[in-house]
């Protein structure tokens, strides 16, 4: 039986190894600014940042209907109706999707999402080629020499049927948010060293054309190896490379984890079953790892001038979902369609 914390105004504390669980907060989430819908504020993201900085964590209840899609208990998930409008309106037009699997699953439902948009998209082949660049001794990652990913990339260019808006798409794989690259070339005689394979994708890979919006996908099916400490480690030293490289306005969307389900996993998947990470099992550490993300960015979070933002607690709402669980990580297409339309309309809100 898994235990779940109390998310309501509690906050993690690295320091002292704990939780810290304040008097909760008598206030209303329903100010004279926040929009309502069918008797509830709307998920914008000012009313997560609002849930935020009062909670330390985000709406984490939900109802499913018949699992094919969720609610959030505490808000309206917004209806997105005009993607094309959205990206026109935040200057969005280069888009990159970094993740493992999971983030893979998230690549064919953004694509879906993109053809109900009357979207045409056409894949472009991976670049750049061997002479233009090499990777050398990427440490940690399932990484062949000559690739700029993590075995995995792909490019796609989408034009918009009616007012031939373009979107260049990328998908990057990162199965690992630490892994160790030693040094790589460009132009084939020039060696530059960075410290991991993502601070080479931000200071590197991207610096040509960097993406107005990365929508990161951290990988916490494998992340779940980590403790809380050394994840959140990890985190700040990735977040200060993302920082140091990104442009102004930039977005960044940050998906919460999704449960695993111990009764479903295969038998070729036997040395996983019940295994424990650190004394949890799989999907209470992958909750204890989102909510040390968003203690880690709260800053960012909730910064109105901040162009960082995440969403609801996905693994209480995953946790719920075993009858349409494939492997015991994977879900069936609904829920990754449905996770990744709520990230975008959350998004678009105005």
């Amino acid at each position: 039986m898994v235990l779940w914390i109390n998310t309501i105004a509690s906050k993690y504390s690295p320091s002292q190894s704990k939780w810290i669980m304040p008097q909760p907060l008598a206030v209303s989430m329903m100010n004279t600014s926040t929009p309502i819908a069918d008797g509830q504020p709307v998920c914008s993201n000012q009313f997560l940042q609002e849930y935020l900085r009062k909670h330390h964590s985000y709406p984490d209840t939900f109802k499913w209907h018949k699992m094919e899609y969720f609610q959030i208990n505490d808000c309206a998930i917004p209806k997105l109706t005009n993607l094309s409008a959205c990206l026109k309106r935040l200057s969005l037009k280069k888009v990159v999707l970094i993740g493992d699997s999971q983030g893979n699953r998230y690549v064919r439902s953004f694509m879906g999402i993109l053809r109900s948009q009357k979207y045409r998209c056409t894949e472009r082949p991976s670049r750049p080629t061997p002479k233009v660049y090499s990777v050398i001794n990427l440490k940690g990652i399932n990484a062949t020499r000559d690739k700029c990913s993590s075995c995995k990339e792909k490019n796609l260019h989408c034009v918009q049927a009616e007012t031939k808006a373009t979107l260049d798409f990328k998908y990057v794989e990162l199965i690992v948010i630490n892994g160790k690259l030693e040094a790589h070339q460009i132009d084939g005689n020039t060696t530059i060293s960075t410290k991991t394979f993502l601070e080479f994708l931000f200071k590197i890979y991207f610096r040509s054309s960097f993406p107005d919006l990365i929508l990161f996908e951290i990988p916490f099916n494998h992340v779940k190896r980590s403790s809380v400490e050394e994840f959140e480690i990890d985190l700040r030293s990735l977040m200060a490379a993302l920082k140091s490289t990104m442009k102004p306005n930039t977005k960044i969307v940050l998906f919460p984890g999704l449960a695993e389900h111990e009764s479903k996993r295969p038998k070729k998947a036997a040395a996983f079953f019940n295994k424990k990470y650190h004394g949890s099992l799989a999907t209470e550490q992958i909750y204890k790892l989102t909510r040390a993300m968003w203690n880690v960015l709260e800053d960012d979070l909730v910064s109105e001038t901040s162009n960082i933002m995440s969403h609801a607690n996905f693994v209480n709402a995953t946790k719920a979902a075993t009858p349409i669980v494939i492997d015991g990580v994977h879900y069936k297409p609904q829920v990754y369609a449905h996770i990744m339309r709520t990230m975008l309309a959350t998004m678009c809100f105005e």
